[in-house]
This record gives C-alpha cells, structure tokens and sequence, in this order.
C-alpha cells in the first residue's frame, strides 16, 4: 500500500520521534495528508449529487456509478485514515480539517436513496462510524456528531455548531443497512443510542461529546466493535454492548426509525421546504409506518418496493 510506503520512508530518515497520528512525520506525509483531505472534501458533494439522481442532474448511468464509486473509496479511506492497523494514519487535525461529518451525512443520505442496495458504501459508512467511535481523540467528536440535536435535547447553550449534525442522516440510513446485513444494523444503532446517553451509565453527550461517563461507554463500544470487525475478537454475530446488552436486542428499533419525519421515497426530490422534516407529509394508510410528501412519490415507492413492505410493517405494528 502507498501508506505503508510513506510510512516505511518516513522511518527510514531517522532522527524523527513524531507520532503519525499527532503530526505529519515527513514531506511525503503532508502531502499525503493534503490528497487525503482534497478526497475527502471532494467526495461529500459528489455524494449529495449522486443522492439527488441522475434525473435531477443529467447523469447517465454510467456517470452516476463513477459518482457512487468514488465515494466509495472515500469512505473507506476515512477509515484507514483515522488510524487502522496498517498503513499511514492522518494526524488527528488533519481528519478533522476534512470535515469528515459533512462525507459520512452525504454517504448515509446516498444509501437511503439509492435505486438500488449499495453493500459496500453501507460496510464503508458502517467501518468509518466504528474507526471514530474506536478513536481514543475521535471518539468524543462522533459521539456528539450523533447526539439528538439541542433542540431535542432539552436546549443547552453551550452545545457545539455541530452537535447532532449526523444523527438524522444515519438514522434515516439505518432501514437500508437492516435490508443488507442486521449485525453491522445493530452495531449503528448500538451507536446511536449511546450517543443519546442511553444505555451507557451517563447522562446525554454534552455539545462537543464529551460527557466522561457516556463518553467511556461509547469508545468501549466502539472498540469491541471494532475488534469485531477486524477479526480481533473472536466471531460473534453480535456485540455486547458496556451495559451488558446485546446489539440484537436494537434491532426492534428499526421499524420505529422508518417513522421518521422524511419522505419514503428514496427518489424524492421534492426541495419545496427548508429542510425534509418541514415537507407536509402524510402517512401510508397501510402500515402508518411511512410518510410521503406528494401523491407521486407515494406511488413510484409502491411500485418500487412499497407493495412488498407495507404489509410486513403492518405486522409490526
């Protein structure tokens, strides 16, 4: 890998104690660190356009497949980026001055609208959520990412620009990973909940996520999930969680999720309003579990893949 590459090079100029992870180490590193940045910058939009659809840009097929594969290697190389076992890990401050949030938020709106299943985007979104979570200087900054907002929260003045900035998109994101693979599902929902303060023996995250008690909760989640992953600890289908709980027992929040205050059209481009949640959305009469903007999106849903859930969510109640 070019990473190990860099890495092997930076060690072999010797005299130079600095940590990769705190500091670009050589020349090669920072201009490393720079593509890194510039692809990770780059990526978040062309996310958002792909979301949007091929319809609503002029894209063909062919163009909008480059679109979702050059995410795809974005999102993975957040991943390495924030500090994998192999390779040439980015300084903190350089991952952050990416503004890795704003490519994760884009990532997640992609797999919800996607036309069809995306299984590499959904395990890079899922791996790059795990890193963060496992990141002893990360942690904190995704666990507030996906704290409810301070709105929901109860106010509080002191919470950051950028508390809650995830947790929506991902949320919406979480019934398209449950489709492709329920373990990785829980571990996103494990996530999300504790980042809420619940479950993890702690009050909810403070603006920038730092809360002590939840805070320590979290990367011990995120840590076990990432051992999980790595194939560290041994195979398990699910993770237990610092409570003593297990990622299965999440998976019942998946039909509560699909109530959230979006449209169920994954193709819905309807940009009539503010913000998705101020659309005038009304429920499906079948299952009340899925919300519509417009009679159209209703539709091209139903003949999507609508008629087959709507009953199965029905059942759920």
């Amino acid at each position: 890998m070019a990473e190990a590459a860099l890495a092997s090079r930076a060690t072999a100029q010797g005299g130079n104690t600095l940590c990769p992870a705190e500091h670009c180490i050589s020349v090669e590193h920072e201009a490393f660190a720079l593509a890194a940045r510039s692809a990770c910058l780059l990526a978040a939009p062309l996310a958002l356009c792909a979301a949007r659809g091929s319809a609503a840009i002029e894209l063909d097929p062919g163009q909008l497949d480059m679109l979702i594969v050059g995410v795809q290697d974005a999102v993975w190389g957040l991943t390495a980026w924030a500090g994998s076992a192999r390779g040439l890990p980015l300084p903190v401050g350089q991952v952050l001055v990416a503004q890795p949030h704003r490519l994760l938020a884009a990532v997640a709106q992609l797999l919800r609208r996607a036309p069809q299943p995306l299984p590499s985007l959904a395990g890079g979104l899922l791996a790059a959520l795990v890193a963060f979570a496992a990141h002893e200087h990360l942690s904190s900054r995704l666990r507030g990412w996906l704290a409810p907002p301070p709105s929901q929260a109860g106010g509080g003045g002191g919470a950051g620009a950028e508390r809650g900035c995830l947790r929506e998109a991902v949320q919406g994101a979480v019934p398209c990973m449950l489709q492709l693979d329920p373990r990785p599902c829980g571990m996103v929902l494990a996530l999300l909940k504790l980042a809420a303060g619940d479950g993890g023996g702690g009050r909810a995250a403070a603006g920038d996520g730092s809360g002590a008690s939840g805070g320590d909760a979290f990367r011990s989640a995120g840590r076990a999930m990432a051992d999980q992953l790595s194939g560290i600890a041994p195979p398990a289908e699910w993770t237990t969680l610092p409570d003593g709980s297990s990622t299965v027992g999440l998976l019942g929040l998946s039909a509560q999720l699909l109530r959230l205050r979006v449209c169920g059209n994954p193709r819905c481009d309807n940009f009539g309003a503010a913000s998705e949640e101020e659309l005038p959305l009304k429920k499906c009469s079948g299952c009340m579990a899925v919300r519509y903007c417009r009679a159209e999106c209703q539709k091209a849903h139903w003949q999507a893949a609508h008629k087959v859930e709507c009953a199965q969510l029905a059942s759920r109640g």
